[in-house]
């Protein structure tokens, strides 16, 4: 008979069942071997794996390219380092073709299960028209239906997108559903100029490494979370989001400038973002919750990021060089031939 299961946890129950029948078949119930058995159902982790794919777009020059690179870096090293991916399940894809990611997200979404996290995050340029959005390639581009068809079969439990680009807020519609948490830079109404979310979502994680190898609590602002004292709560991804939208606000106030960009989160699954002042307005909130359902941000607040995979990678893989240019991932091709957006 065999115990093999589509579901891990089916599994893991079947075989504990299994176990126990055949210590009390054999008169010994409290054997080494049935508490080995025991032990090892303790230890098996919540989540299985651990996935993060980052898209990184086309530059149009070179300081663009070096821009995104080293953003793109610094996500993959905070994924290994911070979410405990396995260096192996981390991808950059950069300077690559619609064809070739395309079938990289076949690849990832054939073996990865429900028991699985995904983290998703793109960086790069993009405009839209009055029909559809668009992510800039190498070549052609997909808009916005056509990436949210290339996401539709991830059976992930537990998926967080990180949509970065200019005009990524008309991406809501397509990738929104239930039990997934969305963010993107700008609100849905098309805002195209260039973003600066990609840079202080960047700048936040390095800051977040430096105080992990120091040691030290992360750092959350009373507007991440006005209840806690700083530093003292588990970071969640919708705090992470808080912080970085705040910080962006922030930097407009600071120059005087009229923001062109106001980031949102959705993980209701109604495909409409809420930005934010509603994140943080516990009120509104209440409200929301009592008259419509659940409002954006519950799940993404239950979502406590150390809790994502019960055990860190070593210290070698910990130390793999995020800026190799032999990641398999990483196509040895660039092209320039597309402008990039104002």
């Amino acid at each position: 008979m065999s115990l093999k299961s589509d579901r891990p946890e089916l599994h893991r129950a079947l075989v504990k069942t299994m176990t126990l029948l055949i210590c009390v078949a054999i008169g010994t119930p409290r054997s080494a071997w049935c508490q080995e058995a025991d032990e090892s159902e303790k230890r098996a982790p919540t989540s299985e794996r651990g996935y993060a794919v980052i898209i990184v777009g086309l530059p149009g020059d070179e300081q663009h390219r070096q821009t995104f690179d080293h953003q793109a870096d610094i996500w993959r090293d905070w994924s290994i380092r911070r979410l405990r991916f396995p260096p192996e399940n981390v991808s950059v894809l950069r300077n690559l073709g619609a064809e070739q990611i395309v079938q990289t997200l076949r690849d990832l979404s054939d073996r990865s299960e429900p028991s699985d996290a995904l983290w998703v995050f793109f960086i790069g340029h993009g405009n839209h028209d009055q029909n559809n959005a668009w992510f800039h390639l190498p070549g052609p581009d997909l808009n916005a239906a056509e990436w949210g068809a290339q996401f539709a079969n991830f059976s992930c439990d537990r998926q967080v997108f990180w949509m970065t680009q200019p005009a990524s807020g008309k991406f809501f519609a397509p990738l929104s559903r239930p039990g997934r948490i969305v963010m993107t830079a700008t609100d849905g109404q098309g805002e195209v100029n260039e973003t600066r979310f990609p840079k202080h979502l960047a700048e936040w994680m390095a800051a977040d490494l430096q105080r992990s190898e120091e040691s030290a609590p992360v750092g959350l602002s009373d507007e991440a979370d006005p209840d806690a004292a700083n530093g003292s709560a588990s970071l969640s991804v919708k705090q992470l989001f808080v912080e970085v939208a705040k910080s962006v606000r922030d930097s407009y106030e600071q120059e005087n400038l009229l923001a062109t960009e106001h980031p949102q989160l959705d993980d209701n699954g109604d495909g409409i973002g809420s930005e934010l002042e509603t994140l943080t307005n516990k009120d509104a909130a209440i409200l929301a919750d009592e008259f419509s359902g659940p409002t954006d941000g519950t799940l993404a607040e239950a979502y406590q990021i150390d809790a994502i995979l019960p055990s860190a990678p070593s210290e070698a893989d910990a130390a793999t060089d995020v800026s190799s240019d032999t990641d398999e991932s990483d196509s040895i091709e660039t092209s320039t031939s597309k402008p990039s957006t104002p």
